[in-house]
């Protein structure tokens, strides 16, 4: 592009935003921003993300002088608002609303059915507003160019386009509606339009093990390619597919529909015979997939695919989830050298809060035709969790101790016969990690010695949700009367002091529950304002792990752990 033309360019865009600026829009207002306001909004198209920072409180912002932000007219743009109290304990921050309009047809006003394209209600928790990010694509008819967006933040209700109301704030700003499309490769195209709500966390088949968030980039969202990450299936062969699917939000997995096609016969679609896997719900799903001895040889492509509500088809476009692809090559198998034991390791929910169960599955996955026997594995605990109740597996036994009285478990496994997966499944409780925790499993031993230490051993990391604060961070206020702030000693042989912090005087039960939730006994006490030392003979209790917890309504109901010896 010459001089000229980039010039040209430029007066026109200028030309346009002028256009958009002198059409006179509605007014829209709030009289009290300085208790609630909208302190930055970030736009993301499909190619770039647009931020602006509006810290200035103001009851309506024009921001239309602004660089427009780019509005991809094909695909899902994600629009994330920071809603900011003057004062995190304010009982109006969990009633705050949002809603976003934009002109489409340039008519200066936001009054066509298909204008409003966010409409939430924000949450707020543990002084962290959630859900304030949320996906459109523009109608079909949204005409390409220069036009106004209007984002309304407003306390005790849905926001109308014009309207005065009196908490939170009102923004304008122009943006630019773009052509563009998605196409990732020969294969039939298939993406979602909101990744950032539900997406496929992790993806692990044979040497594949690919952690992803959300989405790889804006870019490509919605649809990930990953065919640069193969691995080696041997024909006849059964392999473990693990497909782990990440929310944006703590809500229950039961509404996911997850889908896979692995294109068995090299010709570039996926029909109905090659969908591999087809399931409702959370994780730990593990299915075992056997290729056929019929696939052909070569590279292939494998499908995965995560959808909100139902389940997909493999030449999709939806609105939540993700679609990632792989690469396969197949061989046939030769002798039993080609015998291998790859672990891997997985956790549900795939995020952490304090005084949680997160379920680590570890896998054991004999891919050869010849059987292992004595398999020891090894999975050890994040720092600063424990064992939070029975393991489960599907062959073998484990102990929770490990050598050196370090916490782990030690998986035993008898007699891992070929192409054969086993899996142990270890609750863990959460009590007061910094983020991310990291936990790993490891091949300690087996009978032949496996060769192939490539992956022998697995690592999981998994970051705080949304909202999650640590302990000392919690405070006694109004809303919080009291809190146990700590056990000693731990362990304990008997003696034990509870230091436990109150705003006055009031009752105290405390339960005592073993690691399997049983309560083993109950207590009450008074206390004082202030800090309070209670003293406990537990001595009797048998030895293991217990955890103490208020029976108090109102009070910070999170347990403490001590270990009895």
């Amino acid at each position: 592009m010459n001089l000229f033309t980039r010039f040209l360019s430029v007066c026109i865009l200028f030309f346009n935003i002028s256009l958009v600026q002198a059409q006179t829009y509605c007014t829209s207002n709030a009289n009290l921003p300085w208790e609630q306001w909208n302190e930055r909004v970030s736009i993301a198209d499909g190619y770039v993300s647009s931020s602006f920072p509006t810290p200035t409180k103001q009851g309506y912002g024009d921001y239309t002088n602004l660089t427009p932000a780019k509005i991809l007219k094909s695909n899902g743009n994600l629009i994330t608002i920071s809603p900011t109290s003057s004062w995190s304990g304010d009982p109006r921050n969990a009633n705050m609303f949002w809603r976003v309009w934009v002109d489409f047809n340039g008519d200066g006003v936001f009054t066509s059915s298909d204008e409003q394209v966010i409409s939430r209600q924000i949450v707020f928790i543990n002084g962290i507003f959630l859900d304030n990010e949320a996906a459109f694509t523009p109608p079909s008819n949204a005409k390409l160019g220069i036009t106004r967006m209007r984002i309304s933040m407003k306390v005790g209700g849905y926001p109308e386009p014009c309207e005065t109301f009196e908490r939170g704030e009102v923004q304008d700003f122009t943006v630019e509606i773009i052509d563009g499309t998605i196409n990732p490769s020969n294969y039939c195209a298939s993406k979602s339009n909101a990744p950032w709500e539900l997406w496929i966390s992790k993806v692990g088949f044979n040497t594949i093990n690919n952690s992803s968030e959300k989405f790889k980039d804006f870019a490509t969202a919605g649809y990930s390619d990953y065919t640069n990450l193969s691995t080696t299936i041997q024909r006849g062969t059964t392999y473990l597919l693990n497909i782990t699917p990440g929310l944006s939000w703590s809500g229950n997995l039961s509404n996911v529909y997850t889908k896979g096609w692995i294109d068995y016969n090299g010709d570039n679609n996926f029909d109905d015979a090659e969908a591999v896997i087809q399931y409702v719900g959370a994780a730990p799903f593990l299915p075992q997939i056997r290729i056929p001895n019929a696939a052909a040889t070569g590279t292939v492509r494998m499908r995965v695919a995560v959808k909100w509500g139902s389940f997909p088809t493999s030449c999709e476009t939806f609105g939540k989830g993700e679609v990632e692809d792989y690469s396969l090559s197949f061989y046939t198998g030769g002798n039993n050298n080609n015998s291998d034991i790859a672990v891997s390791i997985a956790t549900v929910p795939n995020f952490f809060t304090k005084y949680q169960v997160l379920n680590f599955t570890t896998t054991a996955n004999n891919t050869g035709p010849q059987s292992f026997s004595n398999v020891n594995v090894e999975f050890k605990f994040p720092v600063n969790t424990t064992n939070g109740g029975t393991a489960v597996t599907t062959l073998g036994t484990w102990n929770e101790w490990c050598a050196g009285g370090i916490q782990c478990f030690t998986w035993t496994i008898p007699n891992l016969p070929a192409n054969t997966t086993a899996v142990m499944v270890v609750p863990v409780f959460v009590l007061n990690p910094s983020s991310p925790i990291v936990a790993t499993t490891k091949l300690l031993s087996s009978t032949p010695t496996d060769v192939n230490v490539l992956n022998n051993t697995a690592t999981v990391s998994i970051n705080a949700a949304p909202g999650f604060a640590p302990l000392e961070q919690f405070q006694t206020t109004q809303l919080i009367p009291m809190v146990i702030e700590k056990i000693s000693p731990n362990p304990t042989d008997g003696d034990l002091e509870i230091v436990v912090r109150s705003i006055d005087e009031r009752i105290l039960v405390l339960s005592f529950n073993d690691a399997y939730g049983k309560i083993a006994r109950n207590d009450s006490r008074r206390l004082e304002k202030g800090i309070n030392k209670l003293h406990y003979d537990v001595s009797e209790l048998p030895q293991g792990i217990y955890f103490v917890s208020p029976s108090l309504k109102g009070g910070l109901k999170l347990p403490m752990k001590f270990v009895k010896m």
